[in-house]
Protein backbone atom coordinates (compact mmCIF):
# COMPACT_ATOMS: atom_id res chain seq x y z
CA UNK A 1 0.00 0.00 0.00
CA UNK A 2 2.84 2.36 0.86
CA UNK A 3 4.61 1.57 -2.36
CA UNK A 4 1.42 2.41 -4.25
CA UNK A 5 1.20 5.77 -2.58
CA UNK A 6 4.81 6.52 -3.38
CA UNK A 7 4.08 5.89 -7.02
CA UNK A 8 1.18 8.36 -6.99
CA UNK A 9 2.88 10.98 -4.82
CA UNK A 10 6.64 11.07 -5.27
CA UNK A 11 8.72 11.32 -2.12
CA UNK A 12 10.12 14.72 -3.02
CA UNK A 13 6.66 16.24 -3.38
CA UNK A 14 5.55 14.88 -0.01
CA UNK A 15 8.51 16.53 1.71
CA UNK A 16 7.71 19.83 0.02
CA UNK A 17 4.10 19.75 1.32
CA UNK A 18 5.26 19.01 4.85
CA UNK A 19 7.74 21.82 4.78
CA UNK A 20 5.06 24.26 3.62
CA UNK A 21 2.80 23.41 6.61
CA UNK A 22 5.68 23.77 9.04
CA UNK A 23 6.58 27.14 7.60
CA UNK A 24 2.95 28.35 8.00
CA UNK A 25 2.76 27.35 11.65
CA UNK A 26 5.90 29.28 12.52
CA UNK A 27 5.38 32.16 10.11
CA UNK A 28 6.49 35.65 11.13
CA UNK A 29 3.01 36.87 10.18
CA UNK A 30 1.41 34.80 12.93
CA UNK A 31 3.93 36.04 15.45
CA UNK A 32 3.25 39.62 14.37
CA UNK A 33 -0.53 39.25 14.87
CA UNK A 34 -0.05 37.86 18.37
CA UNK A 35 2.34 40.63 19.38
CA UNK A 36 0.07 43.33 17.97
CA UNK A 37 -2.97 41.86 19.77
CA UNK A 38 -0.97 41.76 22.99
CA UNK A 39 0.09 45.39 22.58
CA UNK A 40 -3.48 46.44 21.73
CA UNK A 41 -4.90 44.93 24.92
CA UNK A 42 -2.09 46.45 26.98
CA UNK A 43 -3.13 49.85 25.62
CA UNK A 44 -6.74 49.07 26.55
CA UNK A 45 -5.75 48.28 30.12
CA UNK A 46 -3.99 51.65 30.29
CA UNK A 47 -7.01 53.47 28.85
CA UNK A 48 -5.13 54.52 25.72
CA UNK A 49 -8.05 54.14 23.35
CA UNK A 50 -6.53 55.65 20.21
CA UNK A 51 -3.38 53.52 20.42
CA UNK A 52 -5.42 50.39 21.04
CA UNK A 53 -7.59 51.18 18.01
CA UNK A 54 -4.52 51.71 15.86
CA UNK A 55 -2.97 48.36 16.81
CA UNK A 56 -6.23 46.48 16.30
CA UNK A 57 -6.50 47.94 12.81
CA UNK A 58 -2.92 46.88 12.09
CA UNK A 59 -3.91 43.34 13.05
CA UNK A 60 -6.84 43.46 10.66
CA UNK A 61 -4.55 44.66 7.86
CA UNK A 62 -2.75 41.37 8.28
CA UNK A 63 -5.76 39.14 9.06
CA UNK A 64 -9.22 40.68 8.42
CA UNK A 65 -10.90 37.74 10.14
CA UNK A 66 -9.14 38.04 13.50
CA UNK A 67 -12.08 38.21 15.96
CA UNK A 68 -9.93 39.41 18.85
CA UNK A 69 -9.10 42.58 16.93
CA UNK A 70 -12.83 43.36 16.65
CA UNK A 71 -13.17 42.76 20.40
CA UNK A 72 -10.40 45.30 20.96
CA UNK A 73 -12.04 47.83 18.65
CA UNK A 74 -15.34 47.44 20.45
CA UNK A 75 -13.70 47.89 23.85
CA UNK A 76 -11.79 50.98 22.68
CA UNK A 77 -14.97 52.49 21.23
CA UNK A 78 -16.89 51.89 24.48
CA UNK A 79 -13.84 52.89 26.59
CA UNK A 80 -13.66 49.68 28.59
CA UNK A 81 -10.35 48.38 29.98
CA UNK A 82 -11.56 44.80 30.52
CA UNK A 83 -13.73 42.71 28.22
CA UNK A 84 -16.16 41.82 31.03
CA UNK A 85 -16.86 45.51 31.62
CA UNK A 86 -18.82 45.63 28.37
CA UNK A 87 -21.91 44.27 30.14
CA UNK A 88 -21.94 47.34 32.39
CA UNK A 89 -22.87 49.55 29.43
CA UNK A 90 -26.19 51.37 29.76
CA UNK A 91 -27.48 50.21 26.38
CA UNK A 92 -26.98 46.96 24.42
CA UNK A 93 -24.51 47.11 21.53
CA UNK A 94 -25.95 44.37 19.32
CA UNK A 95 -26.17 46.79 16.39
CA UNK A 96 -22.50 47.68 16.57
CA UNK A 97 -20.55 46.54 13.45
CA UNK A 98 -17.68 45.24 15.59
CA UNK A 99 -20.12 43.07 17.58
CA UNK A 100 -21.46 41.53 14.39
CA UNK A 101 -17.89 40.83 13.21
CA UNK A 102 -17.16 39.07 16.51
CA UNK A 103 -20.14 36.77 15.97
CA UNK A 104 -19.06 36.14 12.37
CA UNK A 105 -15.36 35.41 12.88
CA UNK A 106 -15.17 34.37 16.53
CA UNK A 107 -15.42 30.78 17.74
CA UNK A 108 -18.59 29.46 19.39
CA UNK A 109 -17.41 30.22 22.92
CA UNK A 110 -16.51 33.84 22.15
CA UNK A 111 -19.75 34.44 20.27
CA UNK A 112 -21.81 33.03 23.16
CA UNK A 113 -19.95 35.21 25.67
CA UNK A 114 -20.90 38.35 23.77
CA UNK A 115 -24.49 37.18 23.30
CA UNK A 116 -24.65 36.75 27.08
CA UNK A 117 -23.42 40.33 27.54
CA UNK A 118 -26.27 41.60 25.37
CA UNK A 119 -28.83 39.49 27.23
CA UNK A 120 -27.53 40.70 30.58
CA UNK A 121 -27.87 44.36 29.55
CA UNK A 122 -31.37 43.90 28.13
CA UNK A 123 -32.58 41.93 31.15
CA UNK A 124 -31.14 44.52 33.54
CA UNK A 125 -32.74 47.41 31.62
CA UNK A 126 -36.10 45.66 31.53
CA UNK A 127 -35.92 45.05 35.26
CA UNK A 128 -35.13 48.72 35.85
CA UNK A 129 -37.99 49.80 33.59
CA UNK A 130 -40.52 47.62 35.36
CA UNK A 131 -39.26 48.59 38.79
CA UNK A 132 -39.60 52.28 37.94
CA UNK A 133 -43.20 51.75 36.82
CA UNK A 134 -43.93 49.65 39.90
CA UNK A 135 -42.54 52.32 42.24
CA UNK A 136 -44.54 55.09 40.58
CA UNK A 137 -47.75 53.07 40.74
CA UNK A 138 -47.17 52.17 44.39
CA UNK A 139 -46.55 55.80 45.29
CA UNK A 140 -49.72 56.96 43.50
CA UNK A 141 -51.78 54.26 45.19
CA UNK A 142 -50.55 55.24 48.66
CA UNK A 143 -50.50 59.02 48.31
CA UNK A 144 -53.05 59.77 45.57
CA UNK A 145 -55.30 62.79 46.05
CA UNK A 146 -57.62 62.56 43.05
CA UNK A 147 -59.50 59.92 41.13
CA UNK A 148 -57.05 60.40 38.25
CA UNK A 149 -54.15 59.50 40.54
CA UNK A 150 -55.70 56.16 41.45
CA UNK A 151 -56.74 55.52 37.85
CA UNK A 152 -53.14 56.10 36.76
CA UNK A 153 -51.87 53.74 39.46
CA UNK A 154 -54.17 50.98 38.20
CA UNK A 155 -53.02 51.50 34.60
CA UNK A 156 -49.36 51.32 35.62
CA UNK A 157 -49.81 48.08 37.58
CA UNK A 158 -51.72 46.64 34.64
CA UNK A 159 -48.82 47.45 32.29
CA UNK A 160 -46.40 45.14 34.16
CA UNK A 161 -48.34 41.88 34.64
CA UNK A 162 -46.51 39.23 36.60
CA UNK A 163 -43.92 41.64 38.01
CA UNK A 164 -43.54 41.27 41.78
CA UNK A 165 -47.06 41.63 43.26
CA UNK A 166 -48.34 44.10 40.64
CA UNK A 167 -51.32 41.87 39.80
CA UNK A 168 -52.64 41.79 43.36
CA UNK A 169 -51.95 45.49 43.92
CA UNK A 170 -53.91 46.30 40.76
CA UNK A 171 -56.95 44.72 42.45
CA UNK A 172 -56.36 46.74 45.61
CA UNK A 173 -56.26 50.15 43.94
CA UNK A 174 -60.06 50.70 43.98
CA UNK A 175 -60.18 49.99 47.69
CA UNK A 176 -57.30 52.35 48.33
CA UNK A 177 -59.34 54.97 46.51
CA UNK A 178 -62.30 54.14 48.75
CA UNK A 179 -60.11 54.66 51.82
CA UNK A 180 -59.06 58.03 50.39
CA UNK A 181 -62.72 59.02 49.95
CA UNK A 182 -63.46 58.06 53.54
CA UNK A 183 -60.50 60.07 54.81
CA UNK A 184 -61.47 63.04 52.65
CA UNK A 185 -65.05 62.91 53.93
CA UNK A 186 -63.86 63.08 57.53
CA UNK A 187 -61.64 66.04 56.70
CA UNK A 188 -64.61 67.85 55.18
CA UNK A 189 -66.71 67.30 58.29
CA UNK A 190 -63.93 68.48 60.61
CA UNK A 191 -63.11 71.58 58.58
CA UNK A 192 -66.75 72.69 58.19
CA UNK A 193 -66.28 73.36 54.49
CA UNK A 194 -69.13 74.68 52.34
CA UNK A 195 -71.88 72.24 51.42
CA UNK A 196 -70.77 72.29 47.79
CA UNK A 197 -67.55 70.48 48.74
CA UNK A 198 -69.44 67.84 50.68
CA UNK A 199 -71.90 67.37 47.81
CA UNK A 200 -69.00 66.91 45.37
CA UNK A 201 -67.42 64.33 47.67
CA UNK A 202 -70.69 62.42 47.95
CA UNK A 203 -70.95 62.38 44.17
CA UNK A 204 -67.45 60.88 43.84
CA UNK A 205 -68.30 58.25 46.44
CA UNK A 206 -71.51 57.27 44.70
CA UNK A 207 -69.79 57.00 41.32
CA UNK A 208 -67.23 54.67 42.87
CA UNK A 209 -69.88 52.58 44.63
CA UNK A 210 -71.82 52.24 41.39
CA UNK A 211 -68.77 50.57 39.84
CA UNK A 212 -68.21 48.08 42.66
CA UNK A 213 -69.92 45.22 40.73
CA UNK A 214 -67.30 45.68 37.98
CA UNK A 215 -64.39 45.52 40.41
CA UNK A 216 -62.87 42.09 41.21
CA UNK A 217 -64.09 40.89 44.59
CA UNK A 218 -61.71 41.35 47.51
CA UNK A 219 -63.32 39.84 50.61
CA UNK A 220 -60.79 41.37 52.98
CA UNK A 221 -61.83 44.82 51.70
CA UNK A 222 -65.55 44.44 52.35
CA UNK A 223 -65.23 46.53 55.51
CA UNK A 224 -63.87 49.43 53.47
CA UNK A 225 -66.87 49.42 51.14
CA UNK A 226 -69.32 49.12 54.04
CA UNK A 227 -67.64 52.04 55.76
CA UNK A 228 -67.82 54.14 52.59
CA UNK A 229 -71.52 53.36 52.18
CA UNK A 230 -72.16 54.51 55.75
CA UNK A 231 -70.20 57.70 55.11
CA UNK A 232 -72.34 58.49 52.06
CA UNK A 233 -75.58 57.77 53.93
CA UNK A 234 -74.51 59.85 56.91
CA UNK A 235 -73.38 62.71 54.65
CA UNK A 236 -76.74 62.84 52.92
CA UNK A 237 -78.64 62.92 56.19
CA UNK A 238 -76.26 65.53 57.51
CA UNK A 239 -76.90 67.74 54.49
CA UNK A 240 -80.65 67.31 54.82
CA UNK A 241 -80.62 68.38 58.45
CA UNK A 242 -78.18 71.16 57.72
CA UNK A 243 -80.41 72.34 54.88
CA UNK A 244 -83.50 72.44 57.18
CA UNK A 245 -81.61 74.43 59.78
CA UNK A 246 -80.39 76.86 57.13
CA UNK A 247 -83.92 77.40 55.83
CA UNK A 248 -85.10 78.15 59.38
CA UNK A 249 -82.25 80.59 59.91
CA UNK A 250 -82.91 82.33 56.60
CA UNK A 251 -86.62 82.57 57.37
CA UNK A 252 -85.95 83.99 60.81
CA UNK A 253 -83.46 86.50 59.41
CA UNK A 254 -85.94 87.49 56.73
CA UNK A 255 -88.68 88.12 59.29
CA UNK A 256 -86.38 90.10 61.54
CA UNK A 257 -85.26 92.26 58.62
CA UNK A 258 -88.75 93.20 57.59
CA UNK A 259 -89.95 93.67 61.17
CA UNK A 260 -87.15 96.20 61.61
CA UNK A 261 -88.25 97.97 58.44
CA UNK A 262 -91.79 98.29 59.90
CA UNK A 263 -90.29 99.70 63.08
CA UNK A 264 -88.47 102.26 60.99
CA UNK A 265 -91.76 103.20 59.30
CA UNK A 266 -93.47 103.70 62.66
CA UNK A 267 -90.56 105.75 63.88
CA UNK A 268 -90.64 107.94 60.78
CA UNK A 269 -94.38 108.55 61.25
CA UNK A 270 -93.84 109.69 64.86
CA UNK A 271 -91.10 112.12 63.84
CA UNK A 272 -93.41 113.56 61.17
CA UNK A 273 -96.20 114.21 63.69
CA UNK A 274 -93.83 115.98 66.06
CA UNK A 275 -92.49 118.13 63.21
CA UNK A 276 -96.02 119.17 62.17
CA UNK A 277 -96.96 120.14 65.73
CA UNK A 278 -93.73 122.13 66.02
CA UNK A 279 -94.50 124.05 62.82
CA UNK A 280 -98.02 124.87 64.01
CA UNK A 281 -96.70 126.25 67.31
CA UNK A 282 -94.25 128.46 65.48
CA UNK A 283 -97.02 129.82 63.26
CA UNK A 284 -99.27 130.61 66.20
CA UNK A 285 -96.47 132.38 68.11
CA UNK A 286 -95.62 134.43 65.07
CA UNK A 287 -99.20 135.61 64.59
CA UNK A 288 -99.53 136.51 68.28
CA UNK A 289 -102.40 134.16 68.90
Amino acid sequence: LLRGIEKILPKGKTETTTERVIVRESSPQSATVESLIKRAFMFLEDGKWDEATDYCNRVLDIDPEEARAYVGLLMADKKKRKQGELKSLEQPFDNDPNYRKILTYGDAALAQTFKDYIKFIKDRNEENRKNKIYSEALNLMNTGETQDDFQRAAELFLSIPGYKNADSLYLKVPYKYAEHLIKHSKQIFNSKTPDEELIKNISECEVFLSRIPQIPKQEEEDAVISNLERIVDWSKRYLEKRGTVRESIEKLSHERFYSKKEDYKDLDSGYLKIFIVFVIVLVLVGTGV
